[in-house]
């Protein structure tokens, strides 16, 4: 949040109402615009996500339409992840935030891997994908509880 925060703030339009500050998120068209170099300082990022972040900007034109993102949430996984320092899970994420249903999510996260480890005992992810099999349309929302739950604190590191 804090990144999103700073890319916002530092790379977004600001107004300025009743004393009140309020930014927008920044065009794709501002963000085509900043070197990797600059945008690595200004939000303190890695250089190969700070490039990432800039190439998803440039390619927006050639980004699937949300509709089609939710029929064929692989195809857009596939197409993003050939964008260097854009992985499974970051593409899974960006499915499950387009998404108003619960179908998809970041199965290889470590939070929900920790959460399912807990839980159930598996932290696999091909296993903790078999165990979603057939319930597809509540996958979204058990491993948005599972990552919850994974982000617990354990009782004897208290």
């Amino acid at each position: 949040m804090k990144i999103k925060a700073d890319f916002v703030k530092k790379l977004g339009e600001r107004k300025v109402v009743e004393g009140e500050e309020y930014y927008s998120f920044p065009s794709f068209e501002r963000v085509r615009k900043v070197r990797p170099s600059e945008l690595k300082r200004k939000i303190r990022v890695t250089l190969i996500k700070a490039t990432a972040i800039i190439e998803v900007a440039k390619l927006t034109e050639n980004l699937s339409p949300v509709k089609r993102i939710k029929r064929r949430p692989e195809e857009f996984a596939e197409f993003v992840t050939k964008i260097k320092g854009i992985g499974k899970w970051t593409a899974e994420l960006s499915v499950a935030k387009v998404s108003k249903s619960f179908y998809v999510g970041p199965y290889g996260d470590l939070a929900v891997k920790r959460g399912f480890r807990r839980m159930f005992g598996i932290d696999d992810e091909k296993k903790i994908r078999k165990t979603l099999e057939g319930l597809e349309e509540y996958t979204g929302l058990i491993l948005y509880l599972m990552a919850l739950e994974g982000h617990k604190k354990d009782n004897n590191s208290r």
